[in-house]
C-alpha cells in the first residue's frame, strides 16, 4: 500500500498564529450560517409551496455568499480579506449596538467584537505582514 502525500498541516507543523487560526474560523462560520439558513429556508419554502416569501431567504443566502468571498480571502492572506472581515464586523457591531433590545443582538455585539480583537491581535497583522 502506498501513502497518499497530502498537503494538510497537522498541528504540529501549523505556524499560524491562534488568533489567525480563530479569525479564520469565526468567518467561516459566520458566512456558512447564512448560507445553510438561507438555502434551508428557500428549500422549504419551495416544498410548501409558499412563493411569496422567498425574497427574505434568497437575500440571505446571496448575504452569505458575499460574506464568504473575505472569509476565504483572509483564510490565504490576501489583505482585502483582513479588511472585508474588518469591515464586516463593525457593521455587525453598529447595528447590533443599534439594536441591543434583543439578546440576540447581545449575543452578536460580543462576538462581533471578540472577532476584532483577534483582528486586530498582533500576532495577526505580524503573520499577514510578513507573508507579502
Amino acid at each position: 500500500m502506498t501513502e497518499s502525500k497530502t498537503l494538510r498541516k497537522t498541528d504540529a507543523t501549523d505556524d499560524r498564529p491562534f488568533f489567525y487560526k480563530l479569525a479564520s474560523r469565526y468567518a467561516l462560520i459566520f458566512a456558512g450560517l447564512f448560507i445553510v439558513y438561507g438555502g434551508v429556508s428557500v428549500v422549504l419554502g419551495f416544498l410548501d409551496r409558499k412563493y411569496d416569501d422567498l425574497a427574505d431567504p434568497i437575500m440571505i443566502l446571496l448575504y452569505g455568499l458575499v460574506l464568504l468571498a473575505p472569509a476565504l480571502a483572509f483564510r490565504e492572506r490576501k489583505i482585502w480579506g483582513y479588511w472585508g472581515l474588518v469591515i464586516v464586523n463593525v457593521v455587525v457591531v453598529v447595528n447590533s449596538a443599534v439594536d441591543y433590545s434583543h439578546y440576540e443582538n447581545l449575543i452578536l455585539l460580543v462576538l462581533s467584537l471578540a472577532a476584532l480583537s483577534t483582528l486586530f491581535a498582533p500576532s495577526t497583522k505580524q503573520y499577514l505582514s510578513s507573508g507579502r
